[in-house]
């Protein structure tokens, strides 16, 4: 069994691997080739299948889908995230929609006691793909103080409760906090992974703490879409 487990740890940080080079090989070609991936072309959407991770979206969506998750896999945390999702024998759909900037992204589960019982269930990140780079909201750290919360560390957000949906771990009374923890681990290691020497050093002030965030800018379809949502 102990061999097993090890065998299937290894896969994962392999596939981890293949997702990481995924755009290298593939950059200047509409089809994806890469093994185990299939690409299913429909009214002007893409459907990406790499191993167990479903992109939904337009083709430049999709390619900034597959940018974020490489970088992501660049940090011990994200390979971590990647392979416990791989791992967990689910299916994760990452759907591009504007709808998803008002909230910072959604990610839905069956409500189900197999997300707290080890067992797990498939999950649905909803998800602004054309969101800047910088993303859509600021989020607080200790001292009250707006700290960024850009596309990337948004996406791992998702990631985070997806991954423990996935795996049955899911705290159900205390989901956003759970992925909040995830998250602060995440940002201090992509910090250092880019050298921010002063943040490293007022990690007070770059983590991030509690759950409530402001939006920066709002489109014109927001606007009508908060309207009709309110």
């Amino acid at each position: 069994m102990l061999a097993g487990r090890k065998r299937e740890g290894n896969l994962a940080k392999l596939w981890c691997l293949c997702l990481l080079l995924f755009v290298e090989f593939t950059s200047a070609t509409v089809e994806y080739s890469i093994e185990k991936s299939i690409t299913v072309e429909s009214q002007s959407k893409q459907l990406h299948i790499i191993q167990n991770i479903h992109l939904i979206g337009s083709t430049q969506q999709t390619q900034r889908f597959i940018n974020w998750l490489n970088e992501i896999a660049t940090t011990t945390k994200g390979q971590n995230t990647l392979a416990a999702i791989i791992r967990s024998g689910h299916t994760l759909t990452i759907q591009h929609s504007i709808k998803a900037r008002l909230s910072a992204g959604r990610t839905i589960a069956p409500m189900t006691e197999n997300l707290i019982n080890k067992k797990g269930e498939s999950v649905t990140i909803i998800f602004d793909a054309d969101m800047p780079n910088t993303g859509s909201h600021r989020v607080y750290n200790r001292r009250f103080e707006l700290i960024e919360f850009t596309a990337l560390q948004n996406l791992y957000h998702e990631l985070a409760h997806a991954m423990h949906q996935m795996q049955g771990t899911w705290r159900y009374f205390a989901s956003e906090d759970q992925a909040i923890e995830e998250e602060n681990i995440f940002r201090a290691e992509l910090a250092q992974k880019k050298q921010h020497k002063e943040e490293q050093n007022k990690q007070l002030v770059t983590l991030r703490f509690g759950k409530d965030g402001e939006p920066i800018n709002r489109s014109p379809e927001q606007k009508v879409l908060l309207s009709f949502n309110n």
